[in-house]
């Protein structure tokens, strides 16, 4: 479509060579699928295959043969019996398998665009002309003609599955439920085989595709926030609401602890919006730099689809090249063909002129329609009646029976050198035509091969850029959870775990996660750092401001206590 349509997979055209240009030799395509042909006997086996999801069990071998079987004539034993009482066990198999064939070749032929059905019928030599319905309808009364033919209907049916592509067989095995996972199957031997399998049971449930709801948003609608924003956003709000509390207690005690507490939320809410905004802009840089990378691939990808435009416009020169060349041999051939044919027209015209000079044309039974065939009979007959008039004026005219003798001997060397001239053109003619035939079959196929390559080339791009969109998305969906996870563990080993999916998904390498984690450490050793300070600090103005023994407790050891409370456990 190769894929050619996206997704379809490596073509494979009818002279046996891959996408690759690395030719694959068929001897035979039903000794790919496990058919021996005898005379008079033709012999399938379906083997089991082990990892294709087909059921399980002894290997099918079905016989059908077609003649007599030995020179003696019917069996002695079978004319025991009336008609009614024959029974062939595979009769009803047998059947089964012609519908399983029949059905299964019309949903592949279905499966078919337009330029696909086209290229088949091109190397089918049928009419490309119609629409996709009459072109289908030709490939099964062509395979139908073939059954009569060669009354072997599984080798028919190899041979028109030997010039389908490939990817539309992997389609269809994966929607009749037996998908193929191995490159080592062929898929054409595997088709059949799966009919023949089919045949083989009685009861076979035909395969019901299921589908899976799949929901897709769009992209104008609301989606919500992230959970890493979520915590950036609460730890600001809880900051703020620390900061008014502080800020409500100032304007209520007028102690100095709380504007020391207020002081110390202030710059807490700080640090962490200097943290937020240094996480937000990490983000955004990111983003730009993968954006920039994408970019970058797209322009490459553009740059090699410009690249294979070009090299389909060198071939498709170079094939119009050589379609020229073979329409002069073409040429060249028939005007051999001609000169042949005029020379023997000539021949003939000289022949009716000597019988008419012998004779007239009543004479010899001349009516001017006569080709050489029967002129050089009659020839032949005339020079049998001079023969006999010249040996009865013998006595009369020696002399002149002599000349005329000499002519009609000369005249019979050249009719002899024309007719050898004449097998000999006729012999090179025909190998010419065969040559010129063999040419074309091996042109129409190099043509269907280029179409399918392109084809095939177009899906892989495609192909790519897809799982390389699904792998990125999925990515970014699971890393802000796990740097959550790393930054924030809610049970133990939680950090350990997120670690390992970072590193395991690709999505940091193992420095990286190292540094994140040393930062996550050193950030939570500096706030613990800061607080202890800030802590020291307000014990320290405690103690400087304080009267008596009261203001001698540790504030933020007694949870911020009121000085009468410590001034009495002192005392006690």
């Amino acid at each position: 479509a190769d894929a050619g349509s996206p997704g379809r997979g490596l073509p494979r055209t009818a002279c046996g060579e891959d996408s690759s240009g690395v030719g694959v030799e068929h001897s035979d395509p039903l000794a790919l699928a496990g058919i021996n042909t005898h005379r008079g006997r033709t012999m399938a086996m379906a083997h089991r295959p082990q990892d294709h999801g087909l059921a399980g069990g002894p290997s099918m071998m079905t016989t059908t043969t077609g003649g007599s079987s030995s020179k003696g004539g019917k069996s002695k034993l079978l004319s025991r019996f009336g008609k009614g009482k024959l029974n062939n066990p595979f009769e009803e198999e047998e059947k089964r398998a012609m519908l399983n064939m029949s059905a299964g070749m019309n949903v592949i032929l279905e499966m078919h665009n337009a330029a696909e059905l086209s290229s088949l019928c091109g190397v089918l030599c049928l009419p490309t002309d119609g629409n996709n319905r009459e072109k289908r309808h030709a490939v099964l009364q062509y395979v139908a003609h073939q059954v009569k033919k060669t009354h072997n209907p599984e080798k028919a049916y190899s041979d028109l599955l030997h010039l389908v592509w490939e990817g539309i067989l992997y389609e269809y095995l994966r929607t009749s439920g037996f998908p193929l996972r191995s490159a080592n199957n062929d898929p054409r031997v595997f088709t059949l085989q799966m009919w023949r399998k089919q045949a083989q049971e009685q009861r076979a449930i035909a395969f019901k595709p299921m589908y899976v709801p799949r929901i897709v948003v769009t992209r104008h609608m609301d989606e919500g926030m992230d959970n890493d924003l979520k915590a950036l956003m609460e730890g600001i709000e809880q900051k703020e609401l620390f900061v008014k509390h502080s800020e409500a207690k100032i304007k209520k005690d007028h102690d100095y602890r709380n504007i020391v507490l207020y002081l110390a939320a202030v710059t807490d809410m700080h640090t962490y919006e200097k943290d937020s905004r240094d996480y937000l802009v990490g983000e955004v840089e990111s983003l730009r730099s993968r954006l920039a990378h994408q970019q970058d691939s797209l322009e490459i990808t553009m740059q090699q689809l410009d690249e294979l435009e070009e090299r389909h416009q060198k071939m498709a020169s170079g094939w119009c090249a050589k379609m020229a060349a073979q329409d002069a041999s073409e040429d060249t051939f028939f005007g051999m063909l001609a000169d042949t044919t005029s020379d023997h027209n000539a021949l003939g015209v000289v022949i009716s002129e000597f019988l008419e000079a012998r004779g007239g044309r009543e004479a010899n039974g001349l009516d001017g329609t006569e080709d050489i065939s029967l002129l050089v009979p009659k020839l032949l007959a005339r020079y049998d009646l001079d023969e006999q008039a010249m040996q009865e004026e013998v006595t009369k005219a020696h002399g002149l029976v002599a000349q005329t003798t000499g002519q009609l001997a000369t005249q019979g060397e050249v009719l002899a050198f024309e007719s050898k001239r004449a097998d000999e053109a006729e012999r090179k003619l025909a190998e010419m035509t065969a040559k010129y035939e063999a040419l074309q079959a091996g042109t129409t196929r190099e043509l269907a091969q280029r179409d399918t390559e392109i084809a095939m080339l177009h899906s892989i791009s495609a192909e790519h850029m897809l799982e390389n969109t699904i792998d990125r998305q999925r990515r970014e969906m699971v890393r802000p959870v796990l740097e959550h996870m790393l930054d924030a563990p809610s049970h133990p080993g939680e950090d350990q775990m997120a670690a390992s999916l970072l590193e395991g998904l690709g999505i940091m390498d193992r420095d990286g996660v190292l540094q994140h984690c040393e930062s996550i450490a050193m950030h939570k050793e500096e706030l613990v750092q800061r607080t202890s300070q800030a802590m020291q600090l307000a014990s320290a103005a405690g103690f400087s401001g304080g009267g008596g023994g009261g203001g001698k407790g540790s504030p933020a050891k007694k949870g911020g206590g009121s000085p009468k409370k410590t001034k009495g456990k002192k005392k006690k």
